[in-house]
């Protein structure tokens, strides 16, 4: 991981504030800090900024939330905190945002999902920490061509209508993410050629699907699930199509300090 991918994900950890990065971190013990001994938590989470090891604090990222947030959990807390996106959206459109702007994406995102909600919020705060896991994770699975990628939906056990809704909102944000990326003209040449154009109308369905009670269940549930592979593939395949367009994007922008 390169620096600046390092940065947008400590930036997203202190942005939580020392408060709600101390109860994180105390889960742990302590974490190494260059030339120093190990912090506790409440030390590492007063130090100076430029003093913390990237390495170590990713390593602790990865320690305390070893996996991403589950979509009821993500959901609840952003429910909490009166965020309109829900999980699967929130997901969609960093998955969208990633897959055109690469690691720099995720302020931008972070900022889009909480929009207007006080830092300083203990309910944001929460939305803050497993939106940043959410991040880290899924950036990660991209950008080292994982076939681990998923997508954020409901439990196979949940309804099939609920988990219908929430894949049509996790490709609404998806779609989102595309759009609303920086360099647009260029995005959009892409966009509206083969054979990213054929993928991008085949989400842009995916949004107004709907699941019918009279279908039989059986081919309901297979129908669902090639829907969800699907939408998983073309998206590693179109991360792996604009990776030209990501690389110049990340180019022209400043990293994170």
């Amino acid at each position: 991981m390169q620096a600046g991918e390092q940065w947008c994900s400590i930036r997203i950890m202190w942005d939580l504030g020392p408060s709600a990065l101390y109860k994180v971190i105390l889960s742990c013990g302590s974490v190494g800090v260059p030339g120093k001994a190990r912090l506790t938590g409440e030390q590492y989470a007063n130090a100076e900024r430029d003093t913390i090891d990237l390495e170590g604090a990713l390593a602790f990222c990865e320690q305390t939330m070893s996996g991403e947030p589950e979509h009821d959990e993500l959901d609840a807390a952003l429910r909490r905190c009166g965020v309109t996106w829900d999980a699967a959206q929130s997901h969609g459109l960093l998955t969208g945002s990633l897959v055109v702007g690469g690691a720099d994406a995720g302020r931008e995102w972070l900022a889009a999902v909480l929009g207007e909600i006080d830092a300083a919020n203990a309910l944001a705060a929460e939305c803050r920490l497993l939106l940043g896991v959410l991040y880290e994770k899924t950036h990660r699975v991209l950008a080292e061509r994982q076939s681990a990628f998923e997508l954020l939906l409901p439990d196979d056990g949940e309804s099939p209508e609920r988990r219908s809704r929430a894949l049509a909102h996790w490709c609404e944000g998806f779609l989102h993410g595309l759009v609303s990326a920086r360099r647009a003209e260029a995005l959009k040449e892409r966009l509206t050629a083969e054979p990213l154009a054929d993928i991008v109308k085949d989400l842009l369905q995916m949004t107004r699907a709907s699941f019918d009670a009279n279908d039989d269940e059986d081919e309901s549930e297979q129908a669902y699930a090639e829907l969800v592979e699907y939408v998983r593939v073309a998206v590693q395949y179109t991360y792996e199509e604009l990776a030209g367009l990501r690389d110049a994007v990340g180019g022209a922008q400043t990293v994170i300090h």
